[in-house]
């Protein structure tokens, strides 16, 4: 029915399209953010900038998320340390530090907070264990 010719021909480009599936490397694209933060049963509006995953942690602006806690929030630029207080409650948070510190006890974090978009940013997980809440 076909030649050797046409099966070897065939057979060539089949090859070539499964190597090029497979090593060839791809422009990754981002999933769309369907990560959303909620205190109390509503949901933080976040107006700039959004709660992101990176490295399976989910980052969430400090403003947003302790203001909706009731904390009020202070941010010294200087030393890149956000002071939230609420009542005699007080958490201390520093860029690149993988804890903080909650009422004078350290809370160990897996990830440290960072800079993203001109917004402090802290892991999730963290929030939670600074300010006694539940992540879901």
């Amino acid at each position: 029915m076909y030649s050797n010719k046409t099966r070897h021909l065939v057979f060539f480009y089949f090859i070539i399209a499964l190597f090029a599936t497979i090593f060839i490397p791809r422009q990754a694209t981002a999933a769309p953010n369907l990560t959303s933060v909620m205190v109390n049963g509503e949901e933080i509006a976040f107006p700039d900038t959004k709660p992101q995953i990176i490295n399976d942690r989910v980052f969430v602006p400090v403003r947003g998320v302790f203001d909706a806690m009731g904390f009020d929030v202070d941010w010294d630029p200087s030393t890149s340390t956000a002071s939230l207080t609420r009542g005699a409650n007080e958490i201390i948070i520093r860029r690149g530090v993988e804890y903080i510190a909650v009422n004078g006890t350290q809370v160990e974090g897996d990830a440290s907070p960072q800079i993203i978009n001109n917004r402090f940013m802290i892991p999730l997980r963290l929030v939670s264990e600074a300010a006694g809440a539940s992540e879901r």
